[in-house]
């Protein structure tokens, strides 16, 4: 799998398609928009799927080096090109899967056009239980999913068509919003934009069942009005039936790229961005490219913003709310001036803690003389934070690059404590290609890495090594699935692949303790069986530990108080931002949904009647808890 992985600067390329990952061949089918919008050198800026809060409630820690087997393997697609792109954890332990469907035939059916949009259902072990093909034909790509609290799921991204699925489209692209129910048939679609150019990078629902979208602009006319520059943010509300309650733009007279957006204790949004303009909503820019953060309230008015950065170059990877309501941004850094201090080389991960207004409490850069670039920031479960991407560094804070000089990257991983102490870091690979984010300029992928009970986490990526760290490769480039403990070290890796190319995109722990890694697969033979054609979807889920014996730890949920009259409070032993707190009565029927914020959330239940509740409380892609709740008035 060679690639260049020179740095330079930041490039202003055009939005053809959902940026996914391939082996081999000429580049898949490119969409017909004409939409600008910036992609990062080398490594892209991770998709809005940024709630990154996320933590294991039923989890189990390995208790020896051998890797966990793999229990199960899904090759889904047809003989053209598929890649699970987005992978969730349905409430049924199954799994629901989106892919970038260019395929006709095998698994597909009622494919549309160009590229569809393919929402597949699987069991916990597997077992398809619906496949739904969405689009027209013209192409569409899925850039955001979300389940709903309806057993269902809405997913966000882009369109060029005007039939099939599709009706209402302004222009050459519009971004697209589809609900589909849990049987797997469409409910409805919306299409957002004007003339010109957008897309719809992430969709949450919210607390009243309807939903909350994010994407880019280039028009000023159809949806989208008040347009600053070349390329705003965009933010909506729709109702649950997808009518537009608001929408707003944002921006200055460049272009801006939001990466992450998640919910704030006050009801409203904390959203992510990169930006290139000092005009407009854009006050105080440092240089080339800076880190915007904009704090919005529940109806997408802008509370405050702030932009953070040097003279050079700095990019967002996502920011969410920490427990003292302030706010923690992980991004990469060119910068060695203004807001950034002890730069290391040519770029370095940067972390920035700010308060609930958005003033800079403290920073941090990690790196050394050469590359590093940083793709994720997630919540360790001990209050610390953990910064995922790679390094082609040998120095500095780098320890143990396997590439030496060649160029190809590492993995790099770092942990660091509340207030921004490093702890440890680790470079995991071999003496060729080990990258979290396998990519080129085009080109991004979903989260590689979630943390587990014990303050490690599970990496998930590609490697084309053979050695240093990596056991078992297969061929010309494997699936890699790596598992760190509290203090750095690893504890099992896995190759899983066959002698094509293989890829994951994504891991999500799974309600039995095991994991589920998602990607692609090119190869028909080794670890891949049933393959269809020159790229498929694949699934593997792996066992909880090598020897079968595990530690499995579960959250716990307190409500309080029960019986309760006008307000309660949901409390958990671990932060779990972002997750949903859904109150279903007696009849099956969902009447309130809310999000938890920090430890604890107090919850107005005033517009609720007298009576028993069941109150389920969900963390992304992970298991459930629920208790009962008795209401009195």
């Amino acid at each position: 799998m060679p690639i260049d992985k020179q740095a330079k600067p930041y490039e202003t390329t055009v939005c053809t398609e959902q940026r996914h990952v391939y082996t081999g061949g000429p580049p898949l089918p490119l969409s017909t928009g004409a939409l600008a919008y910036f992609e990062p050198p080398s490594i892209t800026g991770i998709p809005m799927r940024t709630i990154h809060t996320i933590l294991a409630l039923c989890i189990a820690g390995a208790a020896s080096a051998q890797a966990p087997p793999i229990e199960w393997q899904k090759a889904l697609g047809g003989t053209n090109n598929e890649s699970a792109d987005l992978v969730r954890m349905t409430p049924d332990g199954g799994w629901l899967m989106a892919s970038n469907c260019h395929s006709t035939n095998g698994n597909v059916v009622g494919h549309h056009g160009l590229v569809d949009i393919w929402l597949v259902k699987l069991s916990a072990v597997g077992i398809v239980e619906w496949k739904l093909a969405l689009g027209g034909s013209g192409s569409e790509y899925v850039l955001g999913l979300e389940l709903t609290s309806d057993s269902g799921c809405v997913v966000a991204g882009q369109t060029t068509s005007n039939d099939g699925d599709v009706s209402g489209n302004h222009g050459s692209l519009d971004g697209w919003v589809a609900k589909v129910d849990a049987s797997g048939s469409l409910e409805w679609q919306r299409c957002l934009g004007g003339t010109v150019g957008e897309l719809a990078l992430d969709v949450l629902q919210t607390a009243d069942g309807g939903y909350v979208i994010t994407g880019v602009t280039s028009s000023d006319d159809g949806d989208m009005s008040g347009l600053q520059g070349g390329q705003d943010v965009w933010v909506a509300k729709l109702d649950a039936a997808g009518t537009i309650d608001w929408l707003h733009l944002f921006g200055g007279s460049a272009w801006e790229h939001p990466t992450s957006i998640s919910p704030t204790s006050d009801g409203g949004w904390i959203l992510g961005v990169t930006t290139a303009s000092n005009d407009g909503d854009v006050v105080g820019a440092h240089g080339d490219l800076d880190l915007w953060l904009v704090k919005l309230d529940d109806t997408g008015a802008i509370q405050w913003k702030q932009t953070y950065g040097g003279s050079g170059m700095e990019r967002f990877a996502n920011a969410f709310q920490t427990s003292d309501g302030g706010y923690i941004l992980g991004a990469t850094s060119w910068s060695n001036d203004g807001d950034v201090v002890g730069n290391h080389g040519e770029s370095d991960y940067w972390l920035v803690k700010v308060d609930a207004a958005g003033a800079m409490q403290w920073q941090k850069t990690m790196g050394g003389s050469h590359t590093d670039l940083a793709s994720e920031l997630i919540l360790a479960s001990d209050g610390g934070y953990i910064l995922n991407g790679w390094t082609v560094s040998d120095d500095g804070d780098v320890v143990g690059q396997h590439a030496g000089t060649s160029g190809y990257e590492d993995f790099w991983v770092v942990k660091v404590n509340s207030v921004g102490t490093m702890l440890w870091a680790r470079a995991l690979g071999g003496s060729v290609e080990d990258n979290p984010h396998y990519d080129n300029e085009e080109y991004d992928t979903p989260s590689t890495v979630v943390p587990t009970v014990d303050g490690g986490c599970v990496l998930a990526g590609v490697t084309a090594s053979t050695d240093g760290d990596v056991v078992g490769q297969h061929g010309e480039g494997d699936a890699w699935a790596v598992k760190l403990d509290g203090s750095g070290a690893i504890q099992w890796q896995r190759a899983m692949g066959g002698s094509d190319g293989e890829m994951a995109l994504q891991v999500n722990l799974a309600a039995d303790g095991g994991y589920l890694f998602s990607g692609y697969a090119g190869s028909n033979d080794g670890d891949v069986s049933g393959g269809h054609g020159a790229m498929d979807a694949w699934l593997v889920k792996l066992g909880s530990g090598g020897t079968g014996i595990s530690e499995v730890s579960t959250a716990t949920m307190i409500i309080a108080p029960s019986p309760a009259v006008d307000h309660v409070r949901v409390s958990t032993d671990r932060l779990l931002n972002g997750a949903r707190i859904e109150f279903t009565d007696m009849l099956g029927r969902s009447v309130l949904i809310e999000r938890m914020t920090g430890v604890a959330t107090t919850i107005d239940v005033t517009s609720l009647a007298r009576g028993q509740y069941l109150v389920t409380l969900t963390a992304p892609a992970q298991v459930m808890l629920t208790q009962r709740l008795v209401l009195e008035r």
